[in-house]
């Protein structure tokens, strides 16, 4: 019976790994993508962003307003963007689909969590 705990608590920790170290495809982010919810610690601000990803890898978003261009680039499960003159960002992507996409950051010490849909 110890053994077979052993076996499961060896099984469970692996397969956290696995699903937290996901590498995302590159191709499936690019497109136009506008924000349906904005959440800082589990409630909604109110704040509104779109993002087109191009397939070059450059990028042009307006974020609360703010209109932003640069680069971008997925490595894993992190999509990075950097804004001419500016210092990279780095989100953790939750999920990315055809149709939807979910971005978490940590901003001042606070949870925000983004998701989009896939516009035309």
């Amino acid at each position: 019976m110890k053994k077979l705990s052993c076996l499961s608590i060896m099984f469970l920790a692996i397969a956290m790994v696995s699903c937290s170290t996901k590498n995302f495809n590159e191709r499936e982010i690019v497109g136009r993508w506008f924000s349906v919810s904005w959440l800082r610690e589990g409630q909604d601000t109110g704040l509104a962003a779109w993002f087109e990803f191009n397939e070059d890898k450059t990028y042009r978003s307006v974020i609360d307003r703010n209109q932003e261009e640069g680069k971008w680039w997925i490595d894993g499960y992190k999509l990075y963007t950097q804004a001419a003159g500016e210092e990279r960002i780095v989100v953790k992507i939750e999920l990315l689909d055809a149709g939807n996409l979910e971005l978490r950051m940590n901003r001042g010490g606070q949870d925000e969590l983004l998701i989009f849909t896939r516009g035309q």
